[in-house]
């Protein structure tokens, strides 16, 4: 029967793409639909997706792509066979704006397992990397092993949220809560987050995820961005997720000047950026073309023609104080105008093109590479938290880096660094350089 059913309910995900279903009775985790994300970490044991990474702590995720509206329904069921905790839990992702579950994104998601959770589901709105508690189910439901519950969650067009559950695994609801919140209206992607020690790997279950109804997606993907990593290579972003038999066809990509597509990937991780590589290497200062056409959204909806012209430039090797650390933001509170965030500015003060990749900035800490970001000759910029990139950039050109390292407000040790760990630039500042006894309290910056 359930076999039926799962025919049944995959002939109606394919129809009008109105509903979302999965419940794995066909064993394939790359057909309808696809998941993506730490496939070769999952499993589907008896007709249920689980788990399967034994022997050491670590995260894992898989998601797919469900395109929601302003007002949908969700359904799973998961069985957790131990007593979450702050070390062994997971986030089930309604509605997500990014396939990458463990990274920047903005959707919704349950939460089984955490510190002071009273251990109930939990549902959680996340902007960024930041979540806020929406509803606290029943206290104690999910607290000992097996943990187990089947949900159901509505939103309306209104924002208005229902969450339900049954706690034996059936389909008997019981409301655990409502909430109202629109501050995401849509989403791309649904999918499981996994946090676990080198001994619960395989002790995650789920199953039955059916969303209805989904965002009758008609419109194709835009071409938003070129971008030359290196004289053979090529990144290109769309506005959506493409799908991997289109993105992947290298005839669909054409360029100027004789240089040819050899190949396209479509990233493991990012499925609206796919990556070129190319027949022959582009020539630096010169202004290429690139045309793409019969690419594919998940929907089926094909680009006629696209184009965008970009410009290649070879980039230099870095050597000591070709950059430097211009500015530093060391204390944003009190707040005087600025952004309520740290950072620093780089200048660069050579006659070279330089590739801020081959920069890493640290604090004594663990140093973080900078983007793929070309800097000019004379030209500044301002290097900030992701969580903080839209702030800063009224204020200049932007280069936004995952984890931003902290700086101590009463003096620190800044270190830029090229990836063969040779120092380009390091400064030793301490609140004495203020001069000034109310600006070293705080919101002003050091240039």
């Amino acid at each position: 029967m359930k076999k039926i059913l799962s025919f049944l309910f995959v002939i109606l995900c394919l129809s009008a793409n109105a509903q979302f279903v999965d419940d794995f009775s066909d064993g394939d985790l790359t057909n309808n639909p696809e998941w993506i994300g730490d496939v070769s970490k999952f499993t589907v044991v008896s007709g249920e997706l689980r788990l399967n990474d034994l022997g050491e702590s670590a995260s894992s995720y898989l998601s797919a792509y469900a395109p929601t509206k302003d007002s949908s329904n969700w359904e799973f069921y998961v069985r957790l066979d131990f007593a979450p905790s702050t070390s062994n839990y997971t986030k089930i992702y309604l509605t997500s704006s990014a396939s990458d579950l463990g990274g920047t994104l903005n959707g919704y998601y349950i939460r089984i397992g955490e510190s002071g959770s009273n251990d109930a589901l939990k549902l959680y709105r996340q902007t960024g990397t930041s979540s806020s508690l929406l509803i606290t189910g029943t206290a104690a439901a999910v607290g000992a092993a097996p943990a187990i519950a089947r949900v159901k969650v509505t939103r309306s067009s209104a924002g208005d949220w229902e969450m339900y559950a049954d706690y034996t695994g059936g389909t008997n609801y019981t409301l655990e809560g409502t909430a109202n919140d629109d501050t995401h209206s849509t989403g791309n992607f649904t999918g499981v987050w996994c946090r676990y020690t080198s001994t619960r790997g395989d002790e995650f279950f789920f199953d039955d995820f059916r969303i209805d109804p989904l965002l009758d997606d008609t419109t194709p993907p835009t071409l938003l961005s070129v971008e030359a990593i290196d004289g053979e290579n090529i990144d290109v972003r769309f506005d959506e997720p493409v799908s991997s038999a289109t993105a992947e066809n290298a005839s669909n990509y054409s360029l100027t000047d004789g240089v040819s597509v050899n190949a396209a990937m479509l990233d493991d991780a990012d499925p609206t950026l796919v990556h070129l590589s190319l027949g022959t290497s582009m020539t630096s200062g010169v202004t290429y073309t690139l045309e793409v056409s019969n690419v594919q959204d998940l929907g089926g909806n094909p680009i006629a023609m696209a184009t965008q012209n970009f410009t290649y430039f070879e980039s230099e090797p870095v050597s000591a104080n070709d950059i430097i650390i211009n500015e530093i933001f060391a204390d944003p509170s009190p707040k005087l105008g600025m952004p309520s965030a740290e950072f620093i500015e780089l200048y660069n003060r050579s006659e070279k093109i330089i590739n801020l990749r081959e920069l890493s900035f640290s604090t004594g800490s663990t140093p973080q590479t900078l983007p793929n970001r070309l800097l000019f000759p004379n030209e500044y910029i301002i290097i900030c938290d992701l969580d903080d990139e839209t702030d800063f950039s009224v204020f200049g050109d932007v280069a936004a880096i995952a984890s931003f390292p902290a700086i101590t407000n009463n003096g620190d040790d800044l270190l830029l660094s090229n990836t063969a760990g040779d120092v380009i630039d390091v400064v030793s500042f301490t609140t004495e350089w203020y001069k000034d006894t109310a600006k070293s309290d705080g919101g002003w910056s050091l240039e």
